[in-house]
């Protein structure tokens, strides 16, 4: 079944540890959207993330965010809310994350996982994802 939704944790799959946006990750973002692959951010922090969205003109490329203070519970509830207002099954969704926590809270509410290297310790993140990206140039490369 071909990805409908995608659920983007910010705080560990665009930047790198200096804050400093990723490689490639504009490029990738694109063709998502022009794939038509309705895109969400879960977020610890909602200020930040929007200002950090404005500040690298990455907002348009997604439809809301959902951020801690609107859920109960882990990363696997953000992703829950992000897929009703997307209103999309979680067969059509994939979780996209740079940390293992998350990755594995996404995992055990069931959504389809895709681990993005580079942040945390590669095998946790190995062992925590469905898949793995190695980095984002490895999804546009035609």
């Amino acid at each position: 079944m071909r990805m409908q939704g995608a659920i983007f944790d910010w705080n560990s799959t665009f930047l790198d540890e200096t804050g400093v946006l990723r490689p490639e990750v504009r490029a990738f973002l694109t063709l998502m959207k022009l794939e038509d692959v309705w895109m969400y951010l879960i977020t610890a922090q909602r200020l930040e993330t929007v200002r950090r969205l404005d500040e690298l003109d990455l907002t348009d490329y997604f439809r809301g965010i959902v951020a801690a203070d609107e859920a109960e519970g882990d990363s696997g509830e953000l992703c829950w809310k992000a897929a009703r207002r997307m209103k999309l099954p979680k067969s059509m969704l994939a979780v996209f994350s740079g940390d293992p926590e998350v990755l594995r809270s996404a995992k055990a509410a069931k959504f389809r996982t895709v681990g993005i290297l580079g942040r945390a310790a590669e095998e946790e993140v190995r062992s925590a994802a469905d898949e793995v990206m190695e980095d984002f140039s490895s999804m546009v490369e035609r």
